[in-house]
């Protein structure tokens, strides 16, 4: 036997030209080399499968590229195992606009310009329910708009559907439109106003360009308006490629016939979203109480929520006490108060807050573990009791506003500081009182009614204040900022001071130390305290202002303001606490 390799060559590269001509999977590009932003875009096939990656999607026989790749192919074979998309029975193999970045989804409302440009043939429909969209505007399916404007074929009747006739009757563009023919089409939207060019010239996008299409307006005649349209709305979002309006039981007997599928080609598509202007920024919450080193993440709300640029830049007034990174989250440095001021970087717009670092609370918890009861009925395991255990992973829950819980802190306490953890970072409304007897007179000391500060566990709720003598404390919620459910729930309740009792104690042990002179101006001389080593000096805020071991008994407090201070003198196994007034 004798072989012509020759010949058999001929032959092999012949079957190869022949294959590939053929079958999309051989073409040399692939759909994002005819793509202008293969980021921008997603797809969802017939399968019911999205795909959000096409910078390399290879050609596949739902989205390829054409034999004489110049074309996107959009087809979607009818099939028995074709998937559903939400909210419909039809199959599509169609492009989903995203974020020029590719990073999410877009979503723009319909002020200002936005253009969708296509050129495109609609090449192939269903065998027994000839239908087809090839472009359309989505829009908020939630508020009655959906397939806001579409354009449609029925076997050879091309026109314009807005939500199935559901906002305004369908527009003809031509009634004998051929399959396969080239045609490019605009949709237009300017400040709610919906337009439509169509041309089967080639000469559609350039006369736009020009500002000289208008012999390419698809009109509403009835009304005699150049714009088909006049639709305010939210949540849009452009949509290109074929989404066949049919689906395997419309089709009976010709599901899985190999002839029975829509298919378009796109040529060349685009999306022009003009400039929306920033007119405003926001900061959320107003105010900020700051624990030292504790980050908080600031909310900026951009308006309007379309604008096209939406970065701001971000700066502290006091970063000695405050400080804030690029993406608005604040540290606390150190006590004290400073200015963040939020600034748009288009349009120079600002919103400013207020942020106040406290330090570490000085002293034990005087609310921890103590005897409480609340009003109201309390859900679930979350009891009153939590309010006070010492764990931020528990909660207080009860229905309804108000509700109140006493604390009982078991003697009388010079408070003045609280914290309050509220669950889920909820900004809680309420009031703090104390009282010396249960059923006696409370006095306020707290008031939060109008709070907008959320607080959590690494930045609860502060609130400073000056010394106040007291047993009860009486906890009352009234309401809450951003929240409107109907629940109370507050993880942790805290309260600090000192023991009235332990100040000026007739002990003997204590009477044995005297601190005179007392008022003073400047030196302390700290006599019979032989059994303590440390001294803390706090102010009536219970603010640490002076720290040192005793060592000769003299100490200078010239730096200090004048007031009242509590000297409190810690030795190994016990301390005690002396007021001195600085003159």
């Amino acid at each position: 036997m004798i072989i012509n390799y020759k010949t058999l060559l001929q032959f092999f590269t012949a079957f190869i030209i022949l294959f590939n001509l053929n079958n999309p999977l051989w073409a040399q590009k692939i759909p994002s080399d005819l793509m202008d932003n293969c980021l921008q875009w997603k797809i969802t096939y017939p399968t019911g499968q999205e795909e959000k990656q096409l910078c390399d999607e290879p050609n596949n026989e739902y989205f390829f590229v054409n034999e004489t790749e110049d074309a996107i192919v959009f087809r979607t074979p009818i099939r028995l195992d074709n998937g559903t998309t939400p909210n419909s029975d039809n199959i599509r193999s169609e492009l989903r606009e995203r974020e020029a970045d590719g990073s999410v989804d877009i979503y723009w409302t319909t002020e200002g310009s936005h253009m969708l440009y296509v050129e495109q043939a609609i090449t192939h429909l269903p065998i027994n329910k000839p239908e087809l969209v090839a472009s359309q505007i989505h829009g908020n399916k939630e508020a009655g708009i959906d397939d806001s404007m579409v354009m449609r074929l029925e076997e050879s009747h091309l026109f314009l559907s807005f939500n199935g006739g559901k906002l305004r009757k369908n527009i003809t563009i031509k009634e004998d439109y051929v399959l396969g023919t080239k045609h490019e089409v605009i949709f237009l939207v300017v400040n709610g106003k919906h337009y439509c060019y169509y041309a089967e010239d080639g000469k559609l996008l350039e006369a736009y360009n020009n500002n000289d299409a208008s012999q390419y307006l698809i009109r509403d005649i009835e009304n005699d308006n150049d714009y088909v349209m006049d639709l305010n709305y939210e949540d849009s979002y452009f949509k290109v490629g074929n989404y066949t309006q049919s689906n395997s039981k419309e089709e009976g007997y010709d599901v899985n016939n190999p002839e029975n599928y829509g298919e378009v080609l796109v040529y060349d598509f685009t999306v022009v979203h003009d400039e929306v202007l920033v007119s405003g920024v926001t900061l959320t919450p107003s105010h900020v109480n700051l624990s030292i080193g504790g980050p908080f993440q600031l909310t900026k709300t951009i308006t309007p929520a379309n604008a096209t640029n939406k970065s701001v830049t971000y700066t502290s007034s006091n970063t000695a006490v405050v400080e804030v990174n690029e993406n608005g989250v604040l540290t606390g440095i150190a006590e004290g108060s400073a200015t963040v001021t939020a600034t748009t970087v288009e349009g120079g717009f600002t919103d400013t807050i207020t942020v106040d670092v406290v330090g570490n609370p000085v002293g034990d918890n005087l609310a921890l573990n103590k005897p409480v009861t609340g009003t109201g009925t309390h859900d679930a395991d979350n009891v009153v009791e939590n309010l006070v255990d010492g764990s931020t992973s528990t909660r207080w829950s009860v229905s309804g506003f108000p509700q109140t819980a006493i604390i009982d802190l078991g003697q009388q306490y010079s408070l003045h500081r609280s914290e309050v953890v509220c669950y889920t970072d909820r900004a809680y409304q309420y009031s703090i009182a104390v009282s010396d007897t249960e059923n006696g007179t409370y006095t306020e000391i707290v008031d939060r009614t109008e709070n907008v500060t959320p607080g959590d566990a690494a930045n609860p709720i502060v609130d400073l204040f000056s010394a106040v003598d007291g047993r009860f404390i009486k906890l009352t919620v009234t309401g809450a900022a951003v929240y409107d459910g109907p629940w109370v729930s507050l993880s942790e309740f805290r309260i600090y001071g000192e023991s009235s009792l332990s100040i000026d104690d007739n002990t003997s042990d204590v009477t044995n130390i005297t601190l005179s002179p007392n008022p003073t101006s400047d030196i302390v001389n700290i006599s019979g305290a032989e059994m303590y080593n440390t001294l803390q000096v706090y102010d009536q805020l219970g603010k640490l202002v002076m720290q040192r071991t005793i060592t000769d008994g003299a100490i200078n407090i010239s730096h200090l303001s004048s007031g009242l201070y509590i000297f409190r003198l810690s030795g190994a196994s016990q301390s005690i606490n002396k007021r001195v007034i600085k003159k």
